[in-house]
C-alpha cells in the first residue's frame, strides 16, 4: 500500500510474526525504548500515524514519536485504559488523538459490506494473511493461558 511500517512487539518470539505480516522494521518493547529506536528509524522526523491497541503501557510513549500535527489512534486497552489522560500531551506538536470504536465506523450496512469485501479482497491477493490458531473446545483453559501470557500471536479459534 505504499506506506512504511514500524511494527512494535512485546517479546522477541513475535519479531518473525510481525514482519511476516508486512512491518518493514521491528521494535522489541521488551528490550529496546520505543521512542529512541522510532526517531532513529525516522532520521529524528517521527511518523504520522501511530496506531496503538496497547494503551496504559505505551500510550504516552507512543506520542512522542509523532511529528507536528500527526494523528494517534488508541483502539485498544491491551495493558489497560489509557486513564486521566492530560491534553497538554498534545501541545507540544498539536496533535490529534482519536479512540475509534468499529461499531460506529461500519452501523451503516452498506459501508459494512463494503468494507468487508475491501478486507476479504487483500486476503485472496495475500496483502492480510490472517494468523489463527485452533484450540479444541476441551483446551479452552490452555486457551486462555496463551492468551493471557501473551504467548499468541492472531486471533484464537475454538473448535466445537
Amino acid at each position: 500500500m505504499g506506506v512504511e511500517v514500524i511494527g512494535c512487539v512485546g517479546s522477541q518470539n513475535k519479531v518473525q510474526a510481525a514482519i511476516s505480516n508486512g512491518c518493514h522494521h521491528v521494535i522489541d518493547l521488551s528490550k529496546e525504548n520505543l521512542v529512541k529506536q522510532v526517531m532513529k528509524l525516522t532520521n529524528f522526523e517521527g511518523v504520522g500515524l501511530v496506531y496503538d491497541g496497547v494503551g496504559r503501557d505505551t500510550f504516552i510513549e507512543s506520542l512522542k514519536c509523532i511529528w507536528p500535527l500527526g494523528l494517534a489512534a488508541s483502539y485498544g486497552e491491551a495493558s489497560g485504559a489509557v486513564e486521566n489522560f492530560n491534553l497538554n500531551h498534545l501541545v507540544p506538536k498539536s496533535l490529534y488523538v482519536t479512540r475509534p470504536l468499529l461499531a460506529l465506523y461500519k452501523a451503516n450496512r452498506v459501508e459494512l459490506v463494503l468494507a468487508a469485501n475491501d478486507i476479504f479482497d487483500f486476503i485472496k491477493k495475500g496483502v492480510l494473511k490472517p494468523k489463527i490458531t485452533e484450540y479444541a473446545f476441551g483446551d479452552v483453559v490452555k486457551a486462555h493461558q496463551d492468551l493471557e501470557s501473551r504467548k499468541s500471536v492472531g486471533s484464537i479459534v475454538l473448535k466445537l
